[in-house]
């Protein structure tokens, strides 16, 4: 991958950055209601969007053609449960959300 497409990916990444902090945000304040609403004990739910650097470095690694279509990680959840009892609920709810 040559410099110049990489600076254009990198502009591109900038731009949907922002969007992508949005839309995680929301997503969290759903997985909480949804998740306070089935009376599932968790300790917390926390998200994180990939840097650009790290973004680079798998584009860079992987030898990706459609950056942002082949990287499958750009944003991620972690719900982080007290005990394992509520695993199948919580489950649930993801797959109710995502579908």
């Amino acid at each position: 991958m040559s410099e110049t497409n990489l600076h254009e990916i990198k502009e591109d990444f900038d731009k949907i950055e922002a969007k992508y902090r949005d839309i995680a945000g929301i997503l969290l304040g759903v997985f909480e209601d949804k998740i306070g609403i089935k009376n599932i004990g968790y300790a917390r739910i926390v998200y994180r969007i990939k840097t650009w650097e790290s973004f680079a470095e798998k584009i860079r690694r992987k030898n990706y053609e459609n950056p942002f279509q082949d990287t499958p990680d750009i944003c991620g959840f972690r719900i982080i449960l007290r005990n394992s009892v509520d695993l199948n609920k919580v489950v649930q709810v993801v797959e109710t959300i995502v579908r």
